[in-house]
């Protein structure tokens, strides 16, 4: 199916580049470009709850299913999360 596409379509090609420039190069490059602009203690939990985002993301839009390891995984990156922000408004 997807060759005899391929095939029928001449510039399909191209049409996956774009897909693969709009979905993976033009996201992680705003996100790389917004990181350079925080503080490194912010850019490094932002960049921890990426996952947790994902996820929920996935479960709610999607209806991916949960599983215990998932929901483990979450609660570990919360933990983590909320840890990081109370020691750093201890110290600040």
């Amino acid at each position: 199916m997807i060759l005899s596409l391929a095939a029928a379509v001449p510039y399909t090609g191209l049409l996956f580049a774009l897909l693969g420039l709009m979905s993976t190069a033009l996201p992680f490059g705003l996100y790389t470009m917004g990181l350079k602009h925080m503080e490194a203690g912010r850019a490094s939990i932002l960049a921890s709850v990426e996952p947790l985002t994902s996820t929920v993301v996935g479960i709610a839009i999607f209806h991916e299913a949960l599983t215990l390891t998932g929901a483990a995984g979450m609660a570990c990156i919360l933990g983590a999360v909320i840890l990081l922000a109370r020691s750093g408004s201890a110290n600040g």
